[in-house]
């Protein structure tokens, strides 16, 4: 871990004990700061429980109440990426999320994400909010560009569009494809058989070394007509593949793992056998975590690094995964080592292979 990398631990944190936790309520590394994925869960006294109740407006208040005295400590400069995860019944009260977050944001222009999960791992919560950080007094390194599927009406039409905009604004930032380390692609379930057909668009405007990419199913986008959500990180350093396989599926048309300088953006991992196709540990989420973490320990290993130098994870979580989700604690406890990484859990409708219980997504920071 990096000597200036530390977990941000509030002197009060009146909503829930972190240290119970695997995962830091925020990490701070020099160039930037990641808040875990916070929902409005805390300890109720009264009732002994952990829970996010409350309507929709309580919870908003709770969740930004807990990032301004996560933030607080921190050294940020500016938002890269405010990134909401919110539930359908959420979203029927749009309105409300997106004016309270330009209350918080005071008018700073941000890449910003909204989500549509299946629900959040706490079925009482209606939203949780992911942010990065700028520690730097300039823009720094990294860029996000977030888009969602317009009214076309196939998926392959949509992702077309995407790329197209991307593109634009791309050259418009005086840089390239190359400069793209890592996309994060949500697809929505009924149109899973199409998925395939991107891969032509990706060939189109990537080239080796592909990003590292991660694709995730949804029951449904924020949208009815939307097809397909990406967002798309780009480094304005040069970027290496890293690859510890000696086989990888020519097909694919993502990599492992981008370094862009000390950062390595890691695909979303899952139990799955690149070189075979196999699903391993079909339907045991805890084996299946196992297998990811000592996967991505291999990855970052080729690259000079070990698990405690991962600074966030998503964890992406089939519906049908979800009633065993808490027994993937106790790995993280087991492999990592404190201070924990940032950790979002969010709940999806499926993962690409049947059997998948869980994907995660992981950013890591090697020593300067």
């Amino acid at each position: 871990m990096n000597k200036h990398q530390y977990a941000l631990e509030p002197n009060k944190f009146p909503w829930l004990d972190a240290s119970r936790y695997s995962f830091s309520l925020g990490m701070h590394t020099p160039e930037l700061t990641f808040l875990s994925g916070h929902t409005a869960s805390r300890y109720i006294k009264e009732k002994d429980i952990v829970s996010a109740a409350g309507t929709l407006e309580e919870q908003l208040d709770i969740v930004y109440k807990k990032i301004k005295s996560i933030i607080a400590i921190s050294e940020s400069q500016s938002i890269l990426h405010f990134i909401e995860y919110i539930t359908p019944e959420a979203a029927e009260e749009i309105e409300l999320i997106n004016q309270t977050r330009e209350k918080f944001l005071q008018n700073e222009q941000v890449a910003h994400t909204q989500i549509m999960s299946n629900r959040l791992l706490r079925k009482e919560a209606h939203i949780e909010i992911e942010i990065i950080y700028n520690n730097l007094s300039n823009s720094g390194d990294l860029l996000y560009i977030s888009k969602t599927g317009k009214t076309f009406a196939t998926l392959e039409e949509q992702a077309e569009n995407i790329y197209k905009e991307v593109d634009d604004e791309i050259k418009q930032l005086g840089m390239n494809w190359d400069n793209v380390v890592n996309t994060t692609e949500f697809i929505r379930k009924d149109i899973l058989h199409e998925y395939k057909e991107t891969n032509s668009i990706r060939k189109k405007y990537f080239s080796a070394p592909y990003p590292a990419s991660t694709g995730i199913i949804m029951k449904k986008l924020m949208e009815d007509n939307q097809l397909i959500q990406i967002h798309f990180t780009l480094s304005k350093t040069s970027k290496q593949i890293v690859n510890p396989y000696k086989k990888w599926h020519p097909s694919l048309t993502f990599s492992p793992a981008i370094k862009a300088n000390n950062l390595i953006f890691i695909s979303g991992l899952a139990a799955f056998d690149y070189a075979t196709g196999d699903v391993l540990f079909p339907g045991d989420i805890e084996k299946q975590t196992e297998y990811i973490f000592k996967e991505t320990n291999k990855i970052l290993k080729a690259c000079g690094g070990s698990l405690k130098n991962i600074v966030r994870t998503v964890d992406y979580v089939a519906s049908d995964g979800l009633p065993s989700y808490a027994k993937t604690d106790k790995i993280r406890k087991k492999l990592l080592s404190s201070p924990f990484p940032t950790s979002t859990g969010i709940v999806c409708e499926r993962l690409i292979r049947k059997g998948l219980m869980i994907e995660i997504e992981t950013i890591a920071l090697l020593e300067e």
